[in-house]
């Protein structure tokens, strides 16, 4: 049985609900139904744009009570959190329409060759806590869209939105196509090496996802590590500095901060500064 993981709302410092903390048997039992769906969603490209739609759909549906889900774990203001469930929405339907090109590389009498890409298999997506549905979504999506399936672990501090969002799922794709684990770090790690996983696609940390990078490497497993930056805004010396300083510091902290791109330091001439 899985044990339980209590998430604590930050608004109010109270327990606003649980989520499954699951085992590593679990996770097993999720990347081998993972592995078991991949050939026939492969193979149907038409069928997963279709469901994509269907999932947008459902997902606006139950945008109220997502929202809901939302507000409670992360303690955003409903505006922006309504941002997540909004655009969960339009990067569905954006992919969903997305087409995949098929370039040409050569063609004659005797032969056409044009480059094709192929599902890279199951993937492993973790996803951090500043934004749970939306970067469960940005996973998501491209991995439906160029057959791949998924098994995702959102973070321990904000599953319930992104729980949710699997059980809506489950309703709509076949099994082991989107599987959501929730589960502590421990959970993560073990994603990361894990035999079934062709790739893992990891947002959080520089240091986390040095670890993931470690872990994922003896068989070869594809990487995409979205990790903390140190974005810099670059202010000129034609400009109003009273408008720039008043974007950098809005944009800075935007959701507290706490947003991968949001710039961390500023590029100013001397001028400027001296000043």
């Amino acid at each position: 049985m899985s044990s339980g993981i209590e998430v604590i709302g930050p608004a109010s410092g109270e327990v606003v609900g649980t989520a499954p903390n699951r085992s590593p048997a679990e996770l097993d039992q999720a990347f081998a139904a993972a592995a078991a769906a991949l050939p026939a969603w492969a193979a149907d490209e038409d069928g997963r744009r279709a469901a994509m739609v269907e999932v947008a759909g459902a997902l606006v549906a139950a945008g109220p009570e997502l929202l809901d889900l939302v507000i409670a774990e992360t303690g955003k203001p409903r505006a922006l959190a309504e941002v997540e469930t909004i655009a969960s929405d339009a990067w569905l339907r954006y992919y969903a329409d997305a087409e995949i090109p098929r370039p040409l590389i050569s063609e004659d009498d005797q032969a056409r060759l044009e480059q094709r890409h192929r599902p890279v298999g199951v993937v492993a997506g973790i996803v951090p806590w500043n934004f749970p549905l939306g970067n469960a979504i940005w996973k998501i999506a491209p991995a439906m869209r160029t057959g791949c399936t998924l098994v995702l672990k959102p973070s321990p501090f904000t599953p319930l939105a992104t729980v949710r969002l699997g059980e809506i799922i489950d309703e709509i794709l076949p099994p082991g196509v989107v599987t959501v684990v929730s589960g502590d770090d421990s959970l993560g790690a073990l994603m990361s090496s894990h035999p079934v996983p062709r790739k893992v696609a990891f947002t959080g940390s520089i240091g986390t996802g040095k670890r993931v990078a470690e872990a994922a490497a003896p068989d070869l497993k594809r990487v995409t590590l979205e990790l903390g930056g140190n974005d810099a805004a670059i202010l000129l010396d034609d400009v109003d500095l009273e408008a720039a300083a008043a974007a950098v510091m809005g944009t800075a902290t935007f959701n507290a901060g706490q947003v991968c791109v949001i710039p961390k330091r500023a590029f100013v001439p001397a001028s400027i500064y001296m000043d």
